[in-house]
């Protein structure tokens, strides 16, 4: 989910899940918008990120805040210790990891948020009837289905 600067950006969790780890890369911030993402291979790896990962019903889960051009800083409500966007020299592939636990989070809990936009992945495994909702490129809103099963709508 792409964060334009006139969006909201606070993060919320699209699922009931247990956060268990948190990973930290330190790395670039560029621009996320369609036209540079279109042009830069490997933008979403090669950028400074937050990877929160955990379970779910279904297995594993995963969000991961994904940082841009003027937006390095992100706050995660639950991990105090996170210090983003330090313009420190960063080493590919390098990163911070933190235990997280007893994090477990409602659909709809407050999970974070960028100062300015950027970018939200969400990656998980899903029942077999699992089918999204939205299209790439299709603006999210707060509370919004993203995804059901067999008619039953998943937020």
């Amino acid at each position: 989910v792409y964060l334009a600067p006139g969006d909201y950006h606070h993060i919320h969790s699209p699922a009931e899940w247990s956060v268990e780890y948190r990973r930290h890369f330190s790395g670039e911030l560029l621009p996320v918008a369609s036209p540079v993402f279109k042009r830069v291979a490997g933008l979403m790896a090669l950028n400074e990120r937050v990877v929160l990962t955990g379970k779910w019903r279904q297995g594993f889960f995963s969000m991961i805040l994904v940082g841009a051009n003027n937006v390095g800083s992100m706050r995660v409500a639950f991990d105090k210790d996170l210090e983003t966007n330090l313009n420190e020299n960063y080493i590919p592939g390098f990163y911070r990891d933190r235990r997280l636990s007893d994090i477990d989070l409602k659909h709809g809990s407050y999970v974070g948020q960028f100062l300015l936009g950027s970018t939200v992945a969400v990656v998980f495994e899903a029942p077999a009837d699992f089918e999204f909702l939205v299209k790439p490129g299709d603006k999210v809103r707060y509370g919004q289905p993203i995804g059901e099963c067999s008619g039953q709508t998943q937020r």
